[in-house]
């Protein structure tokens, strides 16, 4: 069977312990069969052989690993650390025994990450071998600690001992140490056995053709899920099994679904799904801002909410793109979920900046020791402390108001309205979010008709220092007065981005419909042909009026789903941030 084989190519121990139970569960039922899984005379054989090998170390894929490990030079008091995947949990055992007796290694060289283990085990287990000072220096994985952690701080070779069969998967383990923040060059390891015997040789060839596979997908900057187009790890396992079974070793190059199952990603995915690259010096998009820099808003920032009285005296201290903040009981309270190495003490300091080669330096210094946290941390408007004083700052100014500011540098006896514009899909999401500015001369009539933000910044150099005027009741009176003009002259804006993306969502609307049609002609098709041989019984006419069921539910929901995502709601949404005058 395929788990009898799984076990055998993981390791000697873990197709000991397989034939073991499948013994227990033969011997129990008191039945002998031809096939071998459950003929209890090959099974009892086997397991004398598996027993030999074990005892003598007749296990050439170790031997392999150990080899390997020896010529890097690795002796278990070298710097280098490594992971090892294995499916198996008896491998992981099994290394675990080989890899302390040949290198004589203590019990905190060698860990074990696995899914039995608890939350916070796994979680101490990933912050000790980030750390520098960690005595760890080989990490034996299940599959359990392929997804979401990072290995790659302290380590940059892997091995795959044993081959998932599934490209997600592969490309899950492989990613924990061949990530952002990877200072050296990774070095992926592949341990698979080779073999001349019939069958035999086609299995190793399609554990084969996954690694190529993922290789492939890697240098494209592709997604493994993509390859066979299943979206999911056990879908994929099953698909490599059905090639075992076929002895199908093409069956990468073959992109389809199931036999029984619909391929629904080809109602939403193009013939050709590639992304072409794109190589520009620029690649950021331009910033909505009046100011210069972050150190500019920052300074502002800190001395708006001194000079409101928003905060204690010398809670912050800023200069220069560098803020000192005092941990008080009110931010200590707010932020409790920080974690505890993260805060500081109550009356201690938060250090943030915008230096990042300093922040950079800082989380290095902290991975050399166990439970610190680096000194420095970004100033950046997504920290939580600056979210706290953001959120302070929003509360000062009351509700459904604007802030206006009276300025030299725009033309005299003009009003500039800064809105920002919302338009939404039936789903509820926006699909058209735009910041403009509409000036309107001091009389009501329009000046220069809506246009982006970044332009009017741009074109009146308002990044500068811009000093304060006194604003006079009648001033924000009369603004208040020619309001209703400008929001005319905003909304005729965005009904005209919004049309041109109706548009463009109709065209969007019509390939669509010829899609489904499409899929949908293909989809009774392979249903007749699924169930032509099958006969007339009420079995198969359950089955196939559920497959019916199944297609009409997918035609429904689906096209309801793309109707939803290319249709707009009504009106556009505008909301008036600020008003620059010069009277």
């Amino acid at each position: 069977s395929i788990g009898v084989f799984k076990a055998f190519m993981s390791s000697p121990l873990a197709a000991l312990e397989t034939i073991l139970r499948r013994i227990k569960k033969v011997d129990e039922k008191k039945n002998d069969h031809e096939s071998y899984e459950e003929n209890l005379e090959i099974l009892v054989d086997l397991k004398t052989r598996l027993e030999k090998i074990i005892d003598v170390g007749a296990d050439s894929k170790y031997k392999c690993l150990l080899n390997t490990l020896l010529e890097l030079g690795w002796s278990g008091s070298h710097e280098d650390r490594y992971v090892i995947f294995a499916e198996r949990i008896d491998t992981l055992n099994y290394l675990q025994t080989r890899l302390k007796s040949d290198f004589n290694l203590d019990d905190d060289t060698v860990a074990y990450f696995h899914g039995g283990l608890s939350d916070v085990e796994q979680q101490s287990i990933i912050d000790d071998f980030g750390k520098k000072d960690s005595k760890v220096k080989i990490l034996l994985c299940s599959d359990a600690g392929s997804q979401g952690v990072n290995l790659h701080f302290f380590c940059n070779r892997m091995f795959n001992y044993d081959i998932p069969w599934s490209l997600i998967t592969l490309e899950q383990r492989n990613g924990r140490i061949d990530r952002y923040g990877q200072k050296k060059t990774p070095f992926i390891h592949y341990l698979v056995a080779e073999s001349d015997i019939d069958g035999l040789k086609t299995d190793l060839h399609i554990i084969g053709r996954l690694i190529e596979k993922e290789q492939e997908v890697y240098s494209t900057l592709g997604d493994a899920g993509s390859v066979m187009r299943l979206y999911d790890t056990n879908k994929e396992i099953k698909r490599v099994e059905k090639a075992f079974y076929a002895q199908d070793d093409t069956f990468l190059s073959k992109p389809l679904a199931s036999d029984n199952e619909f391929d629904y990603n080809t109602l939403f995915s193009d013939a050709d799904d590639s992304t072409p690259a794109l190589v520009t010096d620029n690649p950021y998009e331009v910033q909505t801002s009046v100011y210069a820099d972050h150190k500019a808003f920052y300074k502002d920032l800190f001395e708006q909410l001194n000079s409101s009285h928003l905060g204690q005296e010398y809670e912050v201290t800023y200069s220069d793109g560098y803020a000192e903040i005092k941990n008080i009981p009110e931010l200590d309270q707010i932020l409790f979920d920080l974690p505890a190495e993260a805060k500081p003490d109550r009356g201690k300091l938060y250090k943030l900046t915008l230096d990042k080669d300093l922040v950079q330096r800082s989380i290095e210094e902290a991975r050399k020791k166990e439970g610190s946290w680096a000194e420095f941390q970004v100033l950046y408007d997504l920290h939580p402390v600056v979210k706290y004083y953001m959120t302070k700052l929003e509360a000062s100014v009351d509700k459904d108001v604007a802030l206006v500011a009276k300025c030299g540098l725009v033309p005299p006896q003009t009003i500039w309205y800064v809105f920002h514009g919302q338009v939404s899909n039936n789903l509820g999401q926006p699909v058209i979010s735009d910041f403009m500015v509409t000036g309107l001369k001091w009389d009501g009539s329009v000046h220069q008709k809506p246009f982006p933000l970044n332009e009017f910044i741009k074109e009146f150099n308002l990044r500068q220092t811009l000093l304060t005027q006194t604003i006079t009741q009648e001033d924000l009176f009369h603004l208040g007065q020619r309001l209703e003009d400008a929001i005319s002259w905003a909304n005729h804006y965005m009904q005209e981005k919004q049309q041109r993306l109706e548009i463009q969502m109709e065209e969007k609307m019509e390939a669509y419909k010829s899609k489904i049609k499409v899929w949908r002609e293909a989809a009774y098709e392979q249903l007749e042909l699924d169930f032509s041989g099958r006969g007339e019984s009420n079995y198969w006419a359950r089955i196939k009026d559920s497959r019916q069921r199944e297609i009409q539910t997918i035609l429904s929901e689906t096209s309801q789903y793309y109707l939803d995502l290319t249709s707009l709601q009504g009106e556009p949404f505008l909301k008036v941030l600020a008003v620059f005058y010069n009277a």
